[in-house]
């Protein structure tokens, strides 16, 4: 006797039709929702990230660049300081084209010399003056005309202050005081006058 044959009732998925879902017959639409500001103002658009990342920032809150408010005192100090620097650094100028242009004009140590007729000289060659500035002392040597071997020291003041051994000597002839022919020796040097009197052949203070 032959088993019966058991048939199942469920139908395979292979057999089934395709039923289409709602969703896929149907179209859908996304709506975008309204902006919630008036109409008329739109944000400005802006790159680099979502607007709810970035943030836009209004003018009126832009960082500011800081600015330094210095005080009246300190910037009329600055001014005095300046100014004084200033003034030091023209002294210091003045003091060193003096320097040079005596370097130059009277050498080192510092002389002048020049030639006059005194009433010493026993031909008609003048007399030769030599002023000295040694190491701040003035020294003056003359060497009558016609007779240089009998040549005279004069030693003058001495000059004190700094850089007294730069300090130019200068030399000049006047009339006697003694109403004679005969010439008085002017020694002059910083604003200072040392007058040698002409006596008896030779000049005396």
């Amino acid at each position: 006797m032959q088993a019966p044959v058991m048939t199942s009732e469920i139908t395979p998925p292979s057999a089934l039709r395709h039923r289409p879902i709602a969703w896929e017959t149907e179209d859908i639409r996304f709506v975008t929702p309204r902006a919630s500001r008036a109409p008329g103002k739109r944000e400005a658009h802006t790159t680099g990230g979502p607007a709810s990342v970035k943030k836009l920032t209004k003018p009126s809150e832009r960082v500011q660049p800081r600015t330094h408010n210095f005080h009246w005192s300190l910037i009329a100090g600055l001014t005095m300081l300046g100014m004084l620097l200033l003034f030091w650094l023209a002294q210091q100028a003045i003091a060193w084209g003096t320097i040079t242009y005596d370097d130059m004009r009277y050498g080192r140590p510092r002389t002048v010399q020049t030639d006059a007729f005194v009433g010493h000289e026993s031909g008609t060659t003048p007399s030769h003056f030599i002023t000295l500035n040694d190491h701040g002392r003035v020294e003056i040597i003359e060497m009558p005309g016609g007779d240089a071997s009998h040549a005279r020291i004069f030693l003058g003041p001495q000059i004190w202050g700094a850089q007294a051994d730069l300090v130019p000597i200068h030399i000049s002839f006047v009339p006697s005081a003694s109403g004679s022919k005969l010439q008085d020796m002017d020694i002059s040097f910083q604003n200072n006058h040392v007058r040698y009197h002409n006596e008896k052949g030779t000049f005396v203070l």
